[in-house]
């Protein structure tokens, strides 16, 4: 996520207190200025304070209680700026929330429902793709 740094320029020796993230594609440091960070009034329905957009803007996470989700059930999460995506990120705990946000859990179910694709050898001894029911 982002965490706050203090970047010279090499060119004019200006040090300027900037969020630095991990591009997660390519393993790249991105620097954004703080001046520049946008941090929106209202996060899923909750409004957030002077201090607690502050608290985005320095880098640290913050833990929001009371969102509410597109299905319109209320949920809690921490939110931290992401210097790389250039907007405020969710961070869920590892377990079967963070597996839920990024889909193992239902590609899981869907290959109990409809099972797997497994490479096999016939008889012939030329290898065939077959689904196995689970």
């Amino acid at each position: 996520m982002g965490r706050a740094v203090e970047l010279k320029n090499p060119k004019t020796g200006e040090v300027a207190p900037s969020l630095i993230s991990i591009d997660r594609l390519t393993n790249e440091l991105v620097a954004l200025r703080t001046d520049r960070v946008k941090i929106p009034a209202e996060i899923k329905g909750v409004p957030l304070s002077e201090e607690q957009q502050q608290t985005l803007a320095s880098g640290q996470p913050l833990h929001i209680e009371g969102m509410i989700s597109k299905k319109g059930e209320p949920f809690d999460a921490t939110v931290q700026f992401n210097a790389d995506k250039r907007y405020v990120e969710f961070l869920f705990a590892t377990g079967t929330a963070n597996r839920r946000a990024t889909g193992r859990d239902s590609r899981r179910k869907r290959r109990a429902r409809y099972g797997a694709k497994n490479s096999m050898t016939n008889n012939t001894g030329s290898s065939k793709t077959a689904r196995l029911s689970m």
